[in-house]
């Protein structure tokens, strides 16, 4: 098992916890930064200061569809070349559900570079099977698959034996990893 090493400006003199995280591509102790809206000056920044600790980079709350095509090209190679799978937020999955566009919801993340997409249901409802059939889809597109289970509402809340159950199948059709809705308070919603 492969080790990060730590040449930070402590280097030597005291040994951080973190400086015996594995190297990238992680399967565990998985780092994912939601960007609400850095422009690419930062992203660079943010690139240089921690990019060997982050492993996703989601562009969340629909932001992505703020940002002009090129420069949106330009940030998400920015992460790209650091190692970084960056997808866009579930909100515009859910969207382009609801418009019934999702195949070019798929093509324009393509297009656009997002290496990753969010198949989820914080704010629609969508059967197993068509959770299936979106992460199928975006696995067919080339995409790897984070799935989102849970409402954003606070007053619905998971039935733990059922959220067990999806999240088995949604692995099992091919999600690399399943979330838990939690908002980015963690208070109030999901699991909390």
């Amino acid at each position: 098992m492969a080790t990060a090493v730590s040449r930070g400006a402590w280097h030597s003199v005291v040994e951080l916890p973190e400086t015996r995280r594995l190297v990238k591509p992680r399967t565990s102790g998985i780092t994912m930064v939601i960007d609400k809206g850095l422009g690419l000056r930062e992203t660079l920044d943010l690139m240089e200061m921690a990019a060997d600790h982050i492993d996703f980079l989601k562009i969340a709350f629909g932001s992505s569809a703020l940002y002009p095509s090129k420069l949106m090209r330009e940030k998400i190679a920015l992460a790209k070349e650091y190692n970084i799978e960056v997808y866009p937020g579930g909100t515009l999955f859910e969207i382009a559900v609801f418009q019934k566009c999702t195949k070019e919801f798929f093509h324009r993340a393509r297009e656009l570079g997002f290496t990753y997409v969010e198949v989820s249901e914080g704010t629609i409802d969508l059967t197993p099977e068509e959770r299936k059939k979106y992460i199928t889809m975006a696995r067919e597109e080339g995409f790897g698959v984070l799935a989102e289970i849970g409402k954003k509402d606070p007053t619905v809340k998971i039935d733990p034996a059922r959220a067990v159950d999806q999240i088995f199948a949604d692995l099992a059709h091919g999600a690399y990893k399943v979330i838990i809705e939690g908002r980015d308070s963690g208070q109030g919603v999901g699991i909390y």
